[in-house]
């Protein structure tokens, strides 16, 4: 089971590149916070497993130590994805409300352009204020 939510977790997470590519950002935070979730929840059930296994001293269970690591890269990276989302909100958002109004390739393009622009902008201020 741990497993299972394991591989859920980092699909949640590399679905939500194609939810940011379509602009829909509040579906794409709600993603990864259910990575996240999933995640800690896949990570305390392999953990628990392999400590049990531990005290019975027993074999450790089948995929316990594959599902410690696919739920730490699960929790991992989803806490480093909400920390992006928080710091460059605004952005996200300006470039989610320009993705729902371009009905063409060239507009999407400008939307993303105008995304990199921006991230760009605040990401070298942020190394300036250090």
């Amino acid at each position: 089971m741990a497993l299972v939510l394991g591989l859920l977790a980092m699909f949640g997470l590399f679905s939500v590149s194609d939810l940011i590519g379509l602009g829909d950002l509040r579906r794409s935070v709600l993603l990864v916070v259910f990575s996240l979730l999933v995640g800690a929840i896949a990570l305390w059930l392999g953990v628990s497993a392999v400590v049990r296994s531990r005290r019975a001293a027993t074999g450790r269970p089948r995929g316990s130590v594959s599902a410690i690591i696919l739920g730490g890269i699960g929790v991992l990276f989803s806490a480093l994805l909400l920390i992006t989302f928080a710091v460059l909100w605004k952005q996200f958002s300006t470039y989610s409300r320009c993705m729902q109004v371009a009905n063409t390739l060239t507009a999407q393009h400008a939307c993303q352009d105008q995304l990199r622009r921006s991230v760009n902008t605040e990401t070298s201020k942020l190394r300036s204020s250090r």
